[in-house]
């Protein structure tokens, strides 16, 4: 079984940086084999940032680090892979370019991102 991460966005060290920033990146697709799953790193503050408004935040594949960095993202996901996680989640057979986050959860009409500015990144291969 393969696992890859894609950053939707990029992940240059200006993109980590801007995410770092903000305490949330919500522009990751994980790929196990061929089906892909949504998921959204937040930090506690920009959580509660979220809950100001409503006193509630919910988000399905949510993941809450201490801090928005790469490290702590591929530790999280190599993890959570380990111990079965994104087997509770129903994923994608394709991965949807054209529309960003929450458009199969909430069929929100999105904005388009530029394919070309996709990077990926393998973290458990096949032997």
């Amino acid at each position: 079984m393969a696992v890859t991460i894609h950053f939707l966005q990029g992940n240059d060290v200006n993109i980590q940086h801007h995410y770092s920033g903000k305490g949330y990146r919500d522009d990751i697709l994980i790929q196990i084999d061929q089906t892909y799953y949504e998921i959204y790193f937040y930090e506690e503050n920009a959580i509660r940032y979220e809950t100001v408004d409503d006193a509630f935040f919910s988000m399905p594949g949510l993941i809450v680090l201490t801090a928005i960095e790469h490290d702590k993202i591929i530790k999280s996901i190599t993890h959570l892979y380990e111990i079965g996680y994104f087997n509770w989640f129903k994923g994608f057979d394709e991965m949807q370019y054209e529309k960003t986050f929450m458009s199969k959860w909430y069929l929100n009409e999105m904005s388009p991102f530029d394919k070309n500015e996709l990077s990926s990144l393998v973290i458990i291969a096949d032997m």
